[in-house]
């Protein structure tokens, strides 16, 4: 969701154009049945595409994908004669 119409507000790159009682405005405006829905707000910072697109910034796909197979292996030896199969199928007592 923008902080405002033009979605600049706030944003330390870019000048917001709108004037403030039209933030003021549009940020009331968007209470009400909305934000009865929605539990959490998180303000996200601006990012330069190019950091975004950098390949060597990221983690590779294939050492994520042993991480994630090592996590799973674990979790069948875990609950090896249990009808669980991971952690969310818990119960407190468990």
């Amino acid at each position: 969701m923008n902080p405002c119409p033009c979605g600049y507000y706030g944003d330390p790159f870019r000048q917001c154009t709108c004037p403030l009682s039209l933030v003021s405005r549009y940020q009331r405006r968007i209470s009400g049945p909305f934000i009865d829905r929605v539990d959490i707000f998180v303000e996200v910072p601006h990012i330069d595409y190019e950091k975004l697109a950098d390949d060597r910034l990221g983690e590779k796909s294939d050492k994520v994908q042993a991480r994630v197979k090592a996590a799973r292996s674990l979790q069948r030896e875990r609950f090896d004669g249990t009808k669980l199969t991971c952690n969310a199928e818990m119960t407190p007592t468990e």
